[in-house]
């Protein structure tokens, strides 16, 4: 057998199983979207994740043009651990900004921050 080939295979092995068992978690989906012009006013913000978060190291929040919280402080992650939702207060025309931040189950850490505007 080629020593080359072997050791090839094995490489390939040890990077595909290190891959899968440090998971970092990002966002597949927000919503409302990044740069969303709603017509309705959302009642919460929800965060999807591709892999499993922390809810106690994990947080969203949302605040107006002015910088005043417009959500209810009750940010949580669902059960299976990829969806962070905060509710909102009632908003009105304008533009909102969203800010979270979350910690994988491997304790990888990552932040953002997006917008969307509400027109009624």
């Amino acid at each position: 057998m080629d020593y080359r080939i072997a050791r090839l295979a094995l490489a390939a092995l040890l990077a595909l199983s290190a891959s899968s068992a440090f998971p970092h978690s990002i966002v597949i989906r927000s919503n409302p979207m990044a740069d969303a012009i709603l017509q309705t006013a959302p009642r919460e913000v929800a965060i999807f994740f591709s892999e499993r978060i922390l809810a106690a190291r994990s947080s969203i929040v949302v605040e107006d043009a002015n910088g005043s919280r417009v959500d209810n402080g009750d940010s949580s992650v669902d059960a299976n651990g990829r969806v962070m939702r905060v509710s909102l207060k009632n908003l009105a025309a304008g533009t909102y900004n969203v800010t979270w931040r979350a910690q994988s189950v491997d304790t990888h850490s990552s932040q953002g921050r997006y917008s969307f505007q509400v027109q009624q």
